[in-house]
C-alpha cells in the first residue's frame, strides 16, 4: 500500500457519527450500483474491510496526487474541541457483504462529518489504492446540512498505487524573456506517455512523450505564473514538480511624472522618472518630435516658438512594442532676445575698433561676431565693446 503526505484514520463503519457538526456538513457515503473489482477488467469483488480513502480536491482541479487525505480534527471520531474546518475521519473499511449482502459495494454506518465550519473548498473525492489498479471517484460537493451521496462514477487505473510515475525535476520556466510565449523546460523521465503542463494549478495543455520543453502563449504579460509539469501514462497523471516562477515579457508602462518646463529656458526641458526601457518617443500636441535611447530620462525641444504653450508626453519602448501614452504635461520656451539694433563701429582710433549697440530685452549676455566668427562676448546690458585685436 503506498503511503500518503497526510495520515489517516481507519475507521470501520461500525463507528459513531459526530452527533454534531455545526456548521459544517454531515454525509452518508454509499455505492450500492457501482461494483468495485480488484481488476479493471474482470477480477473479483473487493471484500468486506478493503480500505477507501477520503481526499479533499484542495486545489479545485480535479483528482491528483498532491491534493491531501480529508483533514482530521484533535480527536477523532467525537470532534467536539474542532479545529474547524476538520474531519471525524478520511478512509473507512467496505462493507459491502455485512451490509448489502453482495461484496465490492459500501454502505455508511457512520457519517462523514466536518466539524464547526465548512471546509474551503468543500470538495471531496475517494481512492481505493490495491495491489496492482486503483480506484478514484468522481468529485462531490457536500452542503451544510446532513444528506447522503451516492458514489457511482468510478475510474480504474491499471496500476498500483505504487506505479505512479514520479515527479519531472529541473523544472523551470522563463522570465521576461519572450514577449509571445512563456517557455518551460524540464528533465524527461522514463515511462511517461507525455506530459501535463499546470499554470497556476490548472491544466493549460500536454506535451508529448520524451518532449522536455513546453511554450505557454496565453500567458499574460508582465504576469508572473507558476509554472508545473506532470507525466501521464495507463497508470493516470504522475506526480506534479515542483512549481517554478514564469513570466511573458511585456511592453513598459507609461512614463511617469513627465514635466515639461515653464519659461526656464529657451526651449522647453521634457523630463521623466528613470524606467527600464529600450528608447523613448517625445511627442507634442500628439506628433512626435524626438526621442532618447535607453536611460534617458530627458529631452529638449529646441523647436519651440516663444512662449507658446504646447502639451508633452512620453512613450516607452521594447522590443515587445510601445507602452501606453504618459499622462501630458504642459510647457513652454522663454522668451528669446529681440535683434540687436543701433550697431556702430569706430574708425578713427589706431588701438582699436569700437562697437556700440541697442541694449535689448530677455538676453543673458551679447556675442560678437567679426567677419561672421565668434570672437567675445559682453555682458547682460552692456552695450559696447573694444576690439583690439585688429
Amino acid at each position: 500500500m503506498s503511503s500518503f503526505k497526510a495520515s489517516f484514520a481507519l475507521l470501520f463503519l461500525a463507528a459513531t457519527a459526530c452527533s454534531s457538526f455545526g456548521q459544517g456538513f454531515s454525509v452518508c457515503l454509499r455505492d450500492t450500483s457501482a461494483e468495485l473489482r480488484n481488476a479493471c477488467t474482470g477480477g473479483t469483488p473487493l471484500p468486506d474491510g478493503t480500505v477507501v480513502q477520503i481526499v479533499r480536491d484542495a486545489d479545485s482541479n480535479g483528482p491528483d496526487w498532491e491534493d491531501p487525505l480529508a483533514e482530521l480534527c484533535s480527536v477523532p471520531p467525537e470532534c467536539e474541541t474542532g479545529p474547524a474546518r476538520t474531519h471525524n475521519f478520511n478512509s473507512f473499511a467496505m462493507n459491502g457483504t455485512a451490509s448489502l449482502g453482495r461484496p465490492g459495494y459500501f454502505d455508511c454506518e457512520a457519517d462523514f462529518t466536518a466539524v464547526l465550519a465548512m471546509p474551503i473548498p468543500a470538495r471531496y473525492y475517494l481512492r481505493i489504492c490495491l495491489e496492482s489498479v486503483y480506484w478514484v471517484s468522481e468529485v462531490f460537493q457536500p452542503v451544510p446540512e446532513h444528506q447522503t451521496i451516492e458514489i457511482d462514477e468510478w475510474t480504474c487505473y491499471p496500476c498500483g498505487c505504487n506505479s505512479i510515475l514520479p515527479a519531472p525535476a529541473n523544472v523551470a520556466a522563463s522570465i521576461d524573456q519572450f514577449c509571445s510565449h512563456v517557455q518551460i523546460t524540464w528533465a524527461n523521465i522514463a515511462g511517461e506517455q507525455g506530459y501535463v503542463i499546470l499554470r497556476d494549478g490548472n491544466s493549460i495543455g500536454t506535451a508529448n512523450a520524451d518532449a522536455t520543453i513546453f511554450y505557454d502563449v496565453t500567458a499574460i504579460p508582465g504576469t508572473t505564473h507558476s509554472y508545473a509539469v506532470r507525466g501521464f501514462n495507463v497508470c493516470g497523471n504522475g506526480h506534479a514538480s515542483l512549481p517554478a516562477p514564469g513570466r511573458r515579457k511585456a511592453v513598459p508602462g507609461p512614463p511617469q511624472n513627465v514635466q515639461a518646463s515653464d519659461g526656464v529656458y529657451c526651449f522647453v526641458r521634457i523630463s521623466w522618472s528613470a524606467m527600464t526601457a529600450d528608447s523613448f518617443q517625445i511627442r507634442r500636441d500628439g506628433v512626435r518630435v524626438g526621442r532618447t535611447l535607453s536611460g534617458g530620462t530627458s529631452f529638449d525641444d529646441m523647436t519651440t516658438v516663444g512662449s507658446t504653450v504646447y502639451n508633452y508626453s512620453a512613450i516607452a519602448y521594447n522590443n515587445c512594442g510601445p507602452s501606453p501614452e504618459s499622462v501630458a504635461n504642459s510647457g513652454y520656451g522663454g522668451a528669446r532676445p529681440s535683434q540687436v539694433t543701433s550697431l556702430t563701429a569706430s574708425d578713427t582710433s589706431c588701438a582699436a575698433i569700437y562697437l556700440r549697440w541697442a541694449d535689448t530685452v530677455a538676453e543673458d549676455s551679447f556675442r560678437v561676431i567679426r567677419d561672421g566668427d565668434y570672437i567675445d562676448y559682453a555682458a547682460r546690458d552692456v552695450t559696447q565693446y573694444a576690439d583690439f585685436l585688429v
